[in-house]
């Protein structure tokens, strides 16, 4: 296959052209670069020319640009509402929607809508907290901790080892500094050169004290920052469908000059933007699988999902659970390609199915594997065909019936029959 053209379609505006080459038994990878500039749900596929093999060649996916990313911070009661940083940072960019609390005002129904919350120096964390936050990460948010100075150790405790986290053990006065940065986490692995980076020639936050974290293996921690002395400076859990961050430090500067130095914007630029929930591209037709949406069942109205030419209707079964919608589709999606869930005429997300690609694998076993499979597996009552000139029809006719000599018999006959008579005329 040489020179064979790949389209990329977004809401049917071809994007980005591509050619490819690949050869037999092999397989090529094609990058397509593209920009949505337009917030909502985009609707994609991609094409390209295999023939004769053509019913894989298109290949549908969704997704959905944001507007902004909700953020929230619940900050201590010593600060009140308000954080210079956080605010410097978030409050300016219309790439975010920012708001900042007190953690005695907080509307605990709407921590499901915000993508990343930032625990601001609090003192404590109560169970109810400790609950909300638990079940939002495990339905795909993310939470970022700076601790207070004197924070109770308990309460921190309690939450670190419900969420399978290290946790605070004790206030270190000791001066240290950050040394150590793991440049192949996603959050760090673009934001500087890794042929120029020296971690000696950088400035790092210099840290005045700092909480020092249990060091246990049950947990999935990552580090993303290190100290001189080995201890985590920023860690990364995964908790579910989401991810929880402890910072060894909080945001004043009484432990460090974290929040004015330069390592801290793109720090929680990158944790905001890794905090988007991701739901699948795309469904595979036949797999049956479970759609989980952040819809709000509202009223009677019934959820449909309509292809993009609305020339397909179907009412799925529903049901919500912890703050999740789940959409049941029972296979009733037999074609592929793009299709919207909506709420009476409210679009809510979009959704696209394809075909198993598992059908598009062509290789089979020869006639001796089959043989062999047969026998390993004590299978009598099959048999193998080898292919001839015949068409199938006739070599199963053939095996079913027996060979049919009835033609040949009559013509036998006739022939005899010719013989006799020609031999009683000329043969007295």
């Amino acid at each position: 296959m040489e020179n064979n053209s790949i389209k990329l379609f977004i809401n049917n505006t071809q994007k980005t052209p591509a050619s490819f080459n690949c050869d037999k038994n092999s397989e090529t990878e094609v990058v397509l670069s593209f920009a949505s500039r337009e917030s909502g749900i985009q609707h994609c596929r991609i094409e390209l020319n295999d023939f004769p093999v053509t019913f894989d060649d298109q290949f549908y996916f969704s997704f959905e640009v944001a507007k902004n990313i909700p953020v929230l911070a619940i900050n201590g009661k010593e600060l009140g509402t308000e954080n210079t940083y956080l605010t410097k940072l978030f409050g300016s960019d219309s790439l975010f929607a920012f708001n900042s609390v007190a953690e005695n005002q907080i509307d605990y129904a709407a921590l499901a809508s915000k993508h990343l919350i930032i625990l601001n120096e609090l003192k404590s964390i109560s169970s109810g907290l400790s609950v909300e936050l638990k079940r939002f990460m495990e339905n795909g948010g993310s939470v970022l901790v700076f601790p207070a100075k004197d924070i109770e150790l308990n309460t921190y405790k309690e939450f670190c080892l419900a969420n399978r986290a290290n946790y605070y053990e004790k206030l270190d006065t000791a001066n240290t500094k950050v040394d150590k940065i793991n440049l192949e986490h996603p959050i760090y692995k673009d934001v500087f050169d890794k042929k120029t980076f020296s971690a000696t020639n950088l400035d790092l936050p210099k840290v005045n004290e700092y909480y020092a974290l249990s060091k246990t293996t049950r947990s999935n921690e990552e580090y993303l920052l290190k100290l001189q002395n080995g201890n985590n400076f920023l860690s990364k859990y995964s908790v579910g469908k989401g991810k929880l961050y402890l910072s060894a430090v909080g945001i004043n500067s009484n432990f460090s000059n974290l929040g004015k130095h330069a390592l801290f914007v793109p720090t929680l630029y990158k944790i905001t933007i890794y905090s988007q929930t991701s739901t699948p591209l795309f469904y595979t037709i036949s797999n049956d699988e479970i759609i989980e949406t952040n819809a709000v069942v509202v009223g009677e109205n019934a959820f449909h999902i309509k292809n993009v030419n609305n020339s397909f209707d179907v009412i799925p079964e529903h049901k919500s659970m912890d703050s999740k919608l789940l959409i049941y589709t029972h296979n009733q999606i037999s074609n592929a390609g793009n299709y919207n869930l909506l709420s009476d005429k409210t679009i809510i997300t979009g959704l696209s199915f394809n075909f198993n690609r598992k059908e598009s694998d062509l290789t089979c076993y020869t006639i001796e594997e089959l043989n062999e499979q047969l026998s390993k597996n004590n299978l009598q009552n099959f048999a193998t065909i080898e292919s001839s000139q015949k068409s199938l029809t006739s070599t199963l006719t053939e095996l079913d019936q027996g060979k049919k000599l009835w033609k040949l018999c009559i013509i036998l006959a006739l022939v005899f029959f010719a013989a006799e008579v020609l031999l009683l005329r000329f043969m007295k």
